[in-house]
């Protein structure tokens, strides 16, 4: 019994080593400065990875300001992961997979307040900022990449309801449409229903008509024999 629980551990274990050794070690690009970073790939698109971040961002209690694509959140502190001292965040999701298969890189780089700045910097202040920022470690990225599967799971899902009310909007047109022709093709039914009755009554009144010229022409006959008979 206690070989079978151990051996369950270790294959419960297996199975989460797709997300617990997703994250990696990066340099994220900013500004002329090479920020050490923690980077994880999800299986959704950058668009929704951008989404997922947001609101992980929210669900941290801070708000970003936003830059070609990077957020870049101030002065964040968190104490529940032994974060006391406050830290900025920068933040970049790249595209990484394809139409056929989504998915996207969250990179997020952590520094000293200051060091990390949306203003332009001269080749001389990246540098000494750079040379300050090697050999340092993302604080807390990992703690926040950790945190994503949650709102990753909430954009796949709504990213499917999305796809489904599409695909139900699709459906609904093309019943719409098939009642539209079915209206179409039951009133050229009824006008040909008409035109039927009407070919039906003007045949009775041809058929009626036939018959008085028909009768017309058998008494001018008849008539034209009576009067050889009187002749004779």
């Amino acid at each position: 019994m206690k070989a079978w629980i151990t051996a369950y551990v270790l294959l419960a274990s297996f199975a989460l080593l797709p997300t617990l050794f997703a994250q990696a070690q990066a340099i994220l690009e900013f500004n002329g400065l090479r920020l050490p970073a923690r980077v994880q790939e999800y299986p959704i698109s950058a668009e929704m990875g951008e989404l997922a971040l947001k609101d992980r961002i929210k669900a941290m209690g801070y708000t970003y300001r936003e830059k070609r694509g990077y957020y870049f959140v101030e002065k964040v502190v968190r104490p529940e992961i032994g974060q006391n001292e406050p830290l900025d965040y920068l933040m970049k999701v790249d595209k990484s997979g394809t139409k056929k298969e989504p998915a996207c890189k969250v990179y997020i780089a952590t520094g000293k307040p200051g060091i990390i700045t949306f203003d332009n910097l001269s080749k001389e202040e990246a540098s000494t900022r750079n040379a300050a920022l090697a050999g340092t470690a993302a604080i807390g990225a990992a703690a926040v990449l950790s945190g994503m599967d949650t709102h990753v799971e909430d954009q796949k899902y709504l990213k499917e309801i999305a796809d489904q009310e599409e695909l139900v909007k699709q459906e609904q047109r093309r019943l719409n449409d098939l009642m539209k022709d079915q209206e179409y093709m039951e009133k050229k039914i009824k006008d040909l229903q008409k035109d039927l009755d009407d070919n039906a009554k003007e045949q009775e009144r041809q058929r009626k008509k036939l018959e008085e010229e028909r009768t017309k022409l058998d008494t001018k006959k008849a008539s034209r024999v009576v009067e050889g008979l009187k002749k004779n």
